[in-house]
């Protein structure tokens, strides 16, 4: 039986998507538990809203306690988009964090170092990309809230050893992992996570760290044989700083979202904080970002960036590309 979910039931699930904080998630869910309707077709994703609700309502009270001093505290999103580091032990993530973001997470070289997630802010040219470090993955099992950041987020960075003759095992041993729990790691041309119920769908780039080690290009040959018809790869050395601007272009291009200024009519426009929207949107709704009834009464846009000639005017369905400046009428 198809679950024929109503156009309210699609507005919340996009702002459990949008949600920042466990209180906004679960606001959320409880709007799509009571519109959605309540037949066989729907059991699935019934038992799964129900499930969402009981974990983020554990780590709720896990994040009150965590205020008191004790406990894990769910990271909140930030900035233009969530990437979250996975990749197996000793693979240097905690370093690229310190060298892509402000944080600074314990290094060491032995294993395990990170128990908790670390959180940093990547700064990339006028807007700041949330990097979640995360305990490395092997394989084996790991705690429910490992796993729920990873599909919450919106970039899986998978980062490998090039120092290591395993790191093809690495890479299959984790994303078989992954798929056991229906989060599936897509690159090029892929379609990312669209409905709640269904399998995760994440985004990832292949990160080839300790380029600088020996014999370490030889085997990042090898992983592009396997993997570059599939995946975005890059080699980097933390040590060295190698390769770190080409690595922050291609997390922006693989958030997959457009960064969009506005302007009145008459003034100079705002250059310093720009509407984040995904990759294809249009000028309607980049007004109803401003603010819901906005975009109501939108009649037309004009645009500089994008288009033929400087201001020109727009319909509301006009597609909006990266950096454009929009002036809207209503």
């Amino acid at each position: 039986m198809p679950a024929n979910l109503p156009p309210q039931y699609h507005a919340a699930y996009q702002k459990y998507r949008e949600a920042k904080t466990i209180e906004e998630k679960l606001s959320a869910l409880k709007e799509m538990w009571a519109v959605m309707p309540k037949h066989k077709g729907t059991d699935k994703l019934q038992a799964e809203i129900k499930r969402k609700m009981a974990q983020l309502k554990e780590e709720l009270e896990i994040q009150k306690k965590k205020r008191k001093g004790t406990g894990f505290a769910f990271p909140e999103k930030e900035g233009a988009g969530q990437a979250t580091l996975v990749g197996p032990p000793n693979s240097g993530k905690s370093s690229l964090l310190k060298s892509l973001t402000n944080a600074n997470p314990q290094i060491a070289d032995y294993p395990f170092t990170t128990q908790m997630p670390k959180v940093g802010m990547m700064p990339y040219e006028d807007i700041q990309i949330q990097i979640i470090d995360l305990p490395p993955f092997t394989g084996d099992e790991v705690l429910w809230w490992q796993r729920e950041i990873v599909r919450m987020g919106d970039l899986v960075l998978f980062l490998l050893d090039l120092s290591s003759d395993n790191l093809l095992e690495d890479f299959e041993n984790i994303k078989n992992y992954f798929e056991g729990k229906n989060i599936f790691l897509v690159g090029k041309d892929e379609k990312k996570e669209e409905e709640f119920a269904g399998p995760a769908r994440k985004k990832t780039v292949v990160i080839g760290n300790k380029a600088d080690e020996k014999n370490a290009m030889k085997r990042f040959e090898i992983l592009k044989e396997f993997l570059k018809e599939k995946f975005d790869l890059i080699e980097i050395s933390c040590k060295n700083n190698t390769n770190l601007e080409p690595l922050k272009e291609l997390i922006f291009k693989n958030l997959e979202i457009i960064r969009v200024y506005t302007k009145e009519p008459g003034k100079p426009p705002d250059l310093k904080d720009p509407l984040i929207l995904p990759s294809g949107s249009r000028v309607i709704e980049a007004g109803e970002k401003l603010h819901k009834d906005f975009a109501k009464n939108l009649k037309y846009a004009r645009i500089w960036g994008s288009v033929r000639f400087e201001g020109q005017r727009v319909p509301r369905d006009y597609v909006l590309k990266d950096k454009d400046i929009v002036e809207f009428h209503i």
